[in-house]
């Protein structure tokens, strides 16, 4: 049986704000568990090139555990460096160092339902 995220946690659109390890684990684990579009918020501009050429491309995020791989193919995947856009999710996740978290939150706070 596959795995799905919980029932009772039934988000339409995923926020991930981060471009480092953790948010690369992350999106590897929502694309496999969770149908929903993700959107990946970078509002640093080399990291939003980097992975905007990367999407561009369509290089996969490829995740391996001990016994199995997960490969997110980056169709599902918005790439944005607009807070709004970042901040239209039902489920925002920030997978960032604490001294960003501030920064990343102020950005997205006039946009927050």
């Amino acid at each position: 049986m596959e795995k799905r995220l919980n029932p009772t946690l039934d988000p339409k659109r995923i926020t991930i704000c981060g471009g480092g390890n953790g948010a690369h684990a992350l999106l590897a684990l929502l694309a496999k568990n969770c149908d929903c579009p993700l959107i990946l918020y970078l509002p640093l501009e080399d990291e939003f090139q980097r992975f905007q050429q990367a999407k561009d491309r369509r290089i996969p995020l490829e995740l391996t555990f001990q016994d199995e791989e997960s490969i997110m193919h980056t169709e599902k995947l918005s790439i944005t460096q607009n807070p709004k856009e970042a901040a239209s999710a039902d489920l925002i996740i920030l997978v960032l160092p604490a001294f960003a978290h501030k920064d990343v939150l102020n950005a997205l706070a006039p946009y927050l339902q």
